[in-house]
């Protein structure tokens, strides 16, 4: 997987994804017990891990599509 845990929690429920609601960096912060400005930070590194990823693999392997 090209996020762990956190870092795909955070990138979902930020963006609304997989069926969540979109929430604040706020609302993640209290639910994964971190600092608004370290959410931030997890939500900056995930976007490069994605960029990143979606060069080398391409988007049809990061969206899981064949």
């Amino acid at each position: 997987k090209a996020l762990d845990y956190r870092e795909r929690k955070a990138v979902e429920w930020f963006y609304g994804l997989n069926g969540n609601a979109k929430r604040t960096c706020e609302a993640i912060a209290r639910d994964l017990n971190f600092s608004r400005q370290r959410v931030s930070q997890i939500l900056e590194v995930a976007e490069r891990k994605l960029l990143r990823h979606a060069r080398t693999y391409g988007r049809s392997e990061l969206i899981g599509v064949n």
